[in-house]
């Protein structure tokens, strides 16, 4: 498993976010707070809304590809 942080600055940030998630194979979901969240649904991307934080966790740990992908949305 692998873990990372992500945050979305506007409708267009999670627009692309799951444009490029959904290229990928792994299972990856987004916990926000007690929330656990599928991260390649639009609805459930849009329900984390702008600007909150959420933990992004992938089904493997070499996602070295994705996270060069994502790396604008990445925050510590």
């Amino acid at each position: 498993m692998s873990e990372v942080n992500v945050r979305f600055q506007t409708m267009d940030d999670m627009i692309d976010f799951l444009r490029k998630v959904e290229k990928y194979p792994y299972r990856m979901r987004l916990n926000c707070g007690n929330v656990v969240l599928n991260a390649k649904s639009l609805l459930c991307v849009v329900y984390i809304g702008i600007n909150q934080a959420a933990n992004l966790v992938v089904s493997t740990d070499d996602c070295n590809d994705l996270c060069r992908d994502i790396e604008r949305y990445i925050v510590a």
